[in-house]
């Protein structure tokens, strides 16, 4: 980019009520998706940043989120030590995904999006099925284990 080329604003996303700790857009790029420490996930539209839904189901910080391919489900990982599953279409809450002993840093579905990975303070990889919400397995990092 040379000196004469200059970002251009398009639009501006409401706030939420503490530090954006993430964002992603979902592939088609139709949607964004917003988590922040207030605990709350938020949905916006790709095209002008319109807030589509307030995702308040945490309680506490939420640290990470991931949108599926098709941009049907939303993952958050939260301090609250669970991650949250979230339709969409319907903008609820439809599984809570309990198993870490501590905060839960990241979250991430594999490009099928048929399988969900989280990563916590806990040591901890788990992974979980997105339709049911239930922990298929859990990888504990042991020294020795992995290699440089």
């Amino acid at each position: 980019m040379n000196s004469e080329q200059r970002f251009v604003e398009k639009a501006v996303c409401g706030r939420h009520l503490r530090t954006v700790s993430s964002v992603k857009f979902s592939l088609d790029g139709r949607l964004l998706v917003s988590g922040g420490a207030d605990g709350v996930a938020k949905l916006w539209r790709g095209s002008d940043g319109k807030e589509l839904s307030v995702m308040d189901g945490h309680s506490q910080g939420i640290s990470d989120v991931a949108i599926s391919n098709d941009g049907s489900v939303v993952a958050t990982a939260s301090d609250d030590r669970s991650v949250g599953i979230w339709d969409t279409e319907t903008r609820t809450k439809i599984h809570s995904c309990s198993g870490h002993t501590s905060y839960v840093f990241c979250v991430r579905f594999n490009p099928r999006c048929n399988l969900l990975a989280s990563g916590s303070f806990d040591e901890h990889v788990r992974f979980w099925d997105p339709r049911t919400g239930a922990c298929l397995e859990a990888i504990l990092k042991t020294p020795g284990r992995w290699r440089d």
